[in-house]
C-alpha cells in the first residue's frame, strides 16, 4: 500500500513538472515572436522615415540654361526639423546677359599694380653710366696706398701707358676716381698719382678697380 502511495506521488510531481517546463518554453517561445515583430517594426518605419526624408530625382525639376547664360550651382540639401531634405543657401547670382547676334565684347585694359612684397627694380643707367660701362679697361689696379695718394698698376709701357696721362677709376658702372700716370713707368707696371679730390665722400679705391680712358668731367 505504502509503494502504491508513493508511486503515485512521485507519477504526479513528474506531470506537474513535465506541464511546468511545457508551461515556461510556451512563453519563452511568445516573447521571442514579440521581439521579433517588434524588430520588425521598427524597420518598417526606418524604411518608411528614410523614404520620405530624402526627395526622389523626379521632384528636382532641371531646367537647362540658355544659351549664353551662366548654369546656376546645384542647390545643397540640408535635412529640417522634420527630417525632410530642403535646399539651404544664399540666392545664386544672375549671370551677366547674353551679348547681341553681331557685338563683341570690350575688354577693359587692367593697370599692372606691382605686389606689395616686390622690391621695386633697379632705376635705368643714365647715358654716362652706359658709356662707363661700356669703355674697355686698360688695366687693373694692384694696389692702392691711400696716405701717399698713389696707386700701383698691372700695365705699363706694354699697354702705351706713357708719364703725364690722365686715367680714371672705374667700379661696376661708376667713377670711383681719376689717377694721373708718374715718371715710374716699367714694362708691365706703373704707378699713378690720385687725385683725392675726384673720390667721392665714403668710396676708396680697392685692388681689382679697372683704369679706362677720360669719359666724366669735374
Amino acid at each position: 500500500m505504502r509503494l502504491f502511495h508513493f508511486a503515485f506521488g512521485l507519477t504526479v510531481g513528474l506531470l506537474f513538472v513535465t506541464a511546468y517546463l511545457a508551461w515556461q518554453g510556451q512563453q519563452e517561445a511568445q516573447g521571442a515572436r514579440k521581439e521579433l515583430e517588434f524588430m520588425r517594426e521598427q524597420q518598417r518605419l526606418q524604411t518608411s522615415a528614410g523614404a520620405v526624408a530624402m526627395p526622389s530625382v523626379a521632384s528636382l525639376s532641371i531646367t537647362p540654361p540658355a544659351p549664353g547664360m551662366v548654369a546656376p550651382a546645384a542647390p545643397t540639401l540640408m535635412p529640417n526639423a522634420q527630417g525632410v531634405y530642403q535646399p539651404v543657401g544664399g540666392q545664386v547670382s544672375a549671370a551677366p546677359a547674353p551679348l547681341a547676334a553681331g557685338t563683341v565684347a570690350s575688354v577693359q585694359p587692367q593697370a599692372v599694380v606691382p605686389r606689395p612684397d616686390e622690391p621695386p627694380g633697379p632705376p635705368p643707367l643714365t647715358p654716362l653710366q652706359n658709356k662707363i660701362l661700356n669703355m674697355p679697361a686698360i688695366a687693373k689696379v694692384k694696389n692702392f696706398v691711400k696716405d701717399q695718394s698713389f696707386v700701383v698698376l698691372d700695365a705699363g709701357s706694354n699697354k702705351n701707358i706713357a708719364s703725364g696721362a690722365l686715367f680714371e677709376i672705374r667700379r661696376g658702372n661708376s667713377i670711383v676716381g681719376r689717377v694721373k700716370i708718374s715718371d715710374a713707368v716699367e714694362a708691365e707696371e706703373c704707378i699713378a698719382d690720385v687725385d683725392p679730390k675726384s673720390i667721392p665722400a665714403g668710396v676708396e679705391i680697392v685692388p681689382g678697380d679697372d683704369v679706362i680712358q677720360v669719359v666724366s668731367t669735374f
